[in-house]
């Protein structure tokens, strides 16, 4: 699972990632341990999602909460949860992206430090990783306004340690910020991202910004956009 993800969301492979995720699954089923074959699920929902299959990865991540749902603790399923509300506002459904998230905050109120010692995740999932997934939803519902203050509060309150959460959540700030006309801040928001994703050769967070440039007038010369277009330069 962890070797698929690495492949398809930092090295843009989705062919490996998907071989890898379908021998986790394999496993999982094996070992008898379904908690871990719900994540390996919402994995696979996170790889249609980003290979642009939304009615597959909408499938995917809601059959991976149906067997949470019976065997995980409280953490998998808000993880599956917050999950599960990116790809619905991906495919343009606001009440289920939104249902989403407070059933993912209803799990964090259930979860306990035995929750959290026993994570067989990805990286984290805690309020401030569930703040991310608010700024991110809001980005994909067009509702950037609401998108800057949720990812403000976590990055705010993201552990530093975390880059890979901290160099996404700025990505999404400076795409909020630069939709609401705020180029120089987000410009800079996306510099220090970038930066992050170079140093982490986060393939993924690399692409975003790429994008998000491309969305700057070609007139914007400020030393910020300037700054930006040639650490993409070094980068490519």
């Amino acid at each position: 699972m962890l070797a698929a993800t690495l492949r398809f969301i930092d090295l843009y492979d989705f062919e490996l990632g998907q071989s890898n995720l379908e021998l986790a699954m394999t496993a999982a089923q094996e070992a008898e341990a379904a908690e871990l074959g719900a994540f390996v699920l919402g994995c696979m929902g996170f790889h249609a999602r980003y290979s642009g299959k939304l009615k597959e990865a909408v499938g995917l991540i809601e059959q991976a909460r149906r067997t949470a749902a019976r065997v995980a603790s409280p953490l998998t399923r808000g993880w599956l949860a917050a999950v599960a509300s990116e790809v619905h506002a991906v495919a343009g459904d606001a009440a289920a992206s939104l249902g989403a998230l407070d059933q993912a905050s209803q799990a964090l109120d259930q979860a306990d430090e035995d929750d959290e010692a026993s994570w067989i995740g990805i990286g984290t999932f805690n309020w401030a990783k569930l703040e991310a997934y608010h700024g991110v939803c809001y980005l994909q519902l067009g509702r950037p306004a609401d998108a800057i203050p949720a990812l403000t509060k976590a990055l705010d309150r993201l552990d530093p340690a975390l880059k890979k959460h901290r160099c996404t959540a700025l990505a999404d700030l400076a795409t909020g910020l630069i939709q609401l006309r705020e180029v120089e801040e987000g410009c800079e928001r996306a510099s220090q991202s970038l930066t992050l994703a170079a140093e982490l050769r986060h393939g993924v967070s690399i692409d975003r910004i790429r994008k998000l440039e491309r969305q700057l007038p070609p007139s914007h010369r400020s030393p910020t956009a300037r700054r930006l277009r040639e650490q993409l330069a070094v980068v490519a």
